[in-house]
């Protein structure tokens, strides 16, 4: 039986990492493709800049982020944050729980 279509969700990689994935069903096949990130322009209270999934609900307006790039894990799309000017970084609560676990 053959699915298409696609599921924004958790998933687990050879029976252990739990992700945040976008998985892909193309006739049979799955892939996991990476998923868009972005970081808020503004701090929150802790002085920190919060990086969000494109599927975020409290994801900022397109004048208050900045695109970071597809990842597969969170904790990816953090380092670039810090990397690019962005430090403080931290992963957005609502989007990124398995950051939190």
């Amino acid at each position: 039986q053959n699915f298409l279509g696609s599921y924004y969700g958790f998933c687990y990689i050879n029976g252990s990492e739990l992700l945040y994935c976008h998985i892909v069903f193309l006739g049979g096949i799955m892939s996991i493709e990476k998923v868009k990130f972005f970081v808020d322009h503004n701090k929150n209270d802790k002085g920190e800049h919060t990086v969000h999934r494109l599927t975020c609900p409290v994801l900022p307006g397109s004048r208050d982020r900045e695109y970071l790039g597809k990842y597969r894990e969170a904790s990816d799309a953090v380092h670039h944050a810090i990397k690019s000017d962005f430090d403080p970084a931290v992963a957005c609560q609502d989007c990124c729980p398995e950051c939190f676990e």
